[in-house]
């Protein structure tokens, strides 16, 4: 069975197919806030001087989706390391809108936000462990989701995105 549904998934993305599916998940409107920008803005109203040297701005970001009827639905945070991948450091879906697609269709908004990179969850666990695993091995999806990494790893990944960046 696993084998079939290996040969399933490599058909429908190399054909393309996926992309061409009617989306299953829920409508969400993702808001993404530049954390580096966040504390750029802070400083500023703050009295701290300016001039002092910032990280790139465009790399890490919190993020707050909001469902059809405007209810906060989910939040969490990622990394952009442009060009290789999504780190989803967390998401958190709010309790009374679990297993509803939310955070499925959010990661499927963050992957087209950024160039269809591949999705990478930092430490997965709990029920992130099923959650991850379903869109790795899920048929109809146009995601890449890589095995999960850890915090050291995904430091290491932003360290090396800033100095490109500077």
């Amino acid at each position: 069975m696993s084998l079939l549904k290996t040969i399933w998934n490599a058909l429908f993305r190399s054909a393309g197919a996926a992309s061409r599916l009617p989306s299953v998940s829920p409508e969400v409107r993702v808001e993404l806030f530049d954390l580096e920008l966040e504390q750029r803005q802070q400083m500023a109203t703050s009295g701290f001087d300016e001039s002092c040297h910032f990280a790139p701005a465009g790399i890490e970001f919190r993020f707050e989706t909001f469902n059809a009827a405007g209810e906060l639905v989910c939040t969490g945070k990622v990394d952009h390391i442009p060009g290789v991948q999504v780190t989803v450091r967390h998401i958190d879906t709010v309790s009374g809108h679990r297993r509803r697609g939310y955070a499925t269709a959010v990661v499927r908004w963050l992957s087209a936000h950024f160039g269809w990179l591949p999705v990478v969850p930092m430490d997965e666990r709990g029920d992130g462990v099923a959650f991850w695993a379903s869109l790795r091995d899920g048929p109809f999806t146009e995601l890449f989701v890589r095995p999960s990494i850890g915090l050291t790893e995904a430091s290491e990944l932003v360290k090396q995105a800033e100095k490109k960046a500077l």
